[in-house]
């Protein structure tokens, strides 16, 4: 099941340019990874996911070029760990490769506990990101190392180049990028044990605004807007008023 998870989870959160969605390293991540898939992975035929899953079998032998970068790692496995349940519960027999494994999800996602639906969203949300930049990615950053910031930093650099759609997508990350550092420490002070997503630490934060850094304060810090099916935490469900009888 540990194999299948991968797969699950590299299909959900791996949106970063060095793979293709089948699971075919692609560009750079090909050129990084040659030595490794030539060392361990020689006559495996490409496609199905069937070269990641190669590599992930033997991630603890790869060469560093080839590594994802420590912060998607940290997203796979926590997607692992929340999709686990929801594999075993539905998807059992279902034959992993050709993105099989996904689409069963997709099939039960009204029915997907809540981590794994968060896993999912933040899935789609990071695909949508990728396919607004693919153009730019390939145009202007192809050769920067992933990780730690570095795309970001060289779609600052070409900000003014950057097709409409992946603008929008930067500014976004930017802004978020400034707002996470400016406000580390106060996240530190005020919100130790607050659990990340759904707006927690925004609020945490809104909470202590008479409190905050100065630098944090100068930020304009919102919780994400609300999914249109789920209701804010703590707040009644709204009820008409009767209409009287005649």
């Amino acid at each position: 099941m540990n194999k299948m998870l991968l797969l699950v989870v590299a299909a959900l959160v791996l949106a970063a340019p060095q793979v293709r969605a089948e699971g075919k390293p692609d560009g750079k991540a090909k050129e990084a990874c040659r030595a490794d898939v030539e060392k361990f992975c020689k006559g495996i035929e490409e496609g199905g996911g069937r070269i990641l899953k190669c590599l992930q079998e033997h991630k603890a032998e790869l060469s560093e070029g080839c590594k994802p970068p420590k912060e998607l790692g940290e997203k796979m496995k926590k997607a692992k760990e929340a999709c686990k349940g929801d594999v075993e519960k539905f998807c059992q027999g279902v034959a992993e490769g050709g993105g099989r494994i996904l689409k069963c999800l997709q099939e039960h996602k009204a029915e997907l506990s809540e981590g794994c639906q968060k896993a999912e969203r933040a899935g789609e949300k990071m695909n949508e990101a990728k396919e607004a930049c693919k153009a730019d990615f390939d145009k202007f950053c192809k050769d920067v190392e992933l990780g730690e910031g570095r795309i970001l930093k060289c779609f600052e650099e070409h900000k003014a180049e950057l097709s409409p759609a992946c603008k929008a997508v930067h500014e976004k990350g930017a802004k978020m990028a400034k707002a996470k550092e400016a406000c580390k420490g106060d996240v530190e002070k005020f919100c130790q044990g607050v659990e990340k997503g759904e707006g927690r630490l925004v609020k945490c934060l809104q909470e202590h605004k008479a409190k905050l850094s100065k630098e944090c304060s100068a930020e304009d810090i919102k919780a994400p807007p609300m999914d249109k099916d789920k209701k804010a935490p703590g707040k009644p469900e709204k009820k008409e008023p009767e209409k009287k009888k005649s």
